[in-house]
């Protein structure tokens, strides 16, 4: 199917503020996607400074020895940490169905400028958000910066989705095209790559690391959902597990441990979460939610998991979020004014993104939980 040829318009920035993110700095001004590119201001602090030099000599590399560096690092990193890995697992394997507490968080709220609904679906290290958002009778993506500003991001005809973002400034999502086809996309920028798994009618990517490892699934022609990651070198494996073909890889940390769904075997419309190291699946619940109603989002790299409990049935009448630490399930409690909480991304300082409803208008939320 054709690609869009169309690049996403920068808005919203205060180009006054700092930005800690690498490869962004104050005084970028807007710019389309195709000349979507900044120099760090000379008063960055020194990180910020040495990971954006980094980005730029990475861009200036070929691919395939970019890809094989990072490649391997990642790969170093997975083993490096894979008894940590299994250590949690074990953990949530023997504590996570006993151990239950409710947490104390205090929430930050936002709403896209214009937008009848906001979404926030992942946050990474230095507090960038990014999400989607119903804006004009058209649902868009947005990446929202520490500061408060905001970046709009419209590639799709139909729909544009933002669900992860790494340190180094890639965020992964997926679009729809004129003609109803789904891409998953990378977003750098210097604009978007499409995404599309071999032979699938339809590609969504969820999660990425800090090593350009990305994760999500795809729909083949005979209608089978294939969990799926992709290596930086744009590589693909196949992730499939028990009980089902109907997988979905969420979230991916730098250690290689992956968090995901699958459809359950006792019947549609439930669900099954899952946490794999090395090839190994540990399946969970959250204690607080009906059976087979337990959504799991994302991981960060002190191995907590974040996700959504449901209840009332099929389609749901309520939810709430919650984290997982130390083999111990934590709810996060809805404010004042708030419900029906979705917990989508969390970042190793252990801030907590989502959605919910304020004052009866669907609102992004950052939280910071205990």
């Amino acid at each position: 199917m054709p690609r869009k040829t169309g690049r996403p318009e920068i808005l919203v920035i205060d180009t006054v503020a700092r930005r800690r993110e690498v490869g962004f700095a104050a005084n970028c001004g807007t710019y389309t996607f195709s000349h979507y590119s900044c120099i760090p201001a000379l008063d960055e602090s020194t990180e910020m400074s040495r990971s954006a030099q980094s980005v730029f000599m990475l861009a200036r590399r070929s691919a395939s020895k970019m890809h094989a560096e990072i490649t391997q690092q990642e790969e170093i990193m997975k083993i490096d940490r894979t008894v940590l890995g299994i250590a949690m697992v074990v953990g949530l394997a023997s504590a996570i169905g006993l151990a239950q507490t409710t947490a104390s968080c205090t929430y930050t709220t936002f709403l896209y400028p214009g937008a009848s609904n906001t979404y926030a679906t992942g946050i990474n290290d230095y507090n960038t958000v990014v999400g989607y958002a119903s804006l004009n009778g058209k649902q868009i993506g947005f990446i929202r910066w520490a500061n408060g500003g905001f970046t709009k991001v419209d590639i799709g005809s139909i729909r544009t989705e933002l669900f992860g973002r790494n340190n180094i400034g890639v965020s992964v999502g997926a679009y729809t095209d004129a003609n109803g086809g789904g891409h998953a996309f990378l977003l750098t920028n210097n604009g978007y790559q499409k995404i599309d798994y071999p032979g699938a009618f339809s590609t969504e990517l969820f999660g990425i690391n800090n090593y350009n490892s990305s994760v999500g699934e795809a729909i083949t022609t005979t209608n089978e959902q294939l969990g799926i990651k992709r290596w930086s070198n744009g590589a693909f494996v196949t992730i499939q597990g028990p009980h089902s073909t109907g997988f979905q890889v969420n979230g991916i940390n730098d250690s290689g441990v992956m968090v995901g769904m699958v459809a359950a075997s006792t019947g549609p419309d439930t669900m099954e979460e899952w946490v794999l190291i090395n090839g190994k699946y540990q399946q969970f619940t959250d204690p607080k939610a009906d059976s087979l109603s337990t959504w799991v989002s994302g991981i960060n790299n002190n191995q907590v998991i974040v996700g959504t409990g449901y209840n009332g049935g099929f389609p749901p009448t309520s939810s709430h979020g919650f984290f997982i630490v130390n083999g111990q399930v934590k709810e996060m409690p809805s404010p004042s004014g708030g419900g029906n909480l979705e917990a989508n991304g969390i970042n190793k300082s252990g801030l907590i993104v989502g959605a919910g409803s304020f004052g009866g208008v669907e609102k992004g939320f950052i939280a910071k939980c205990q």
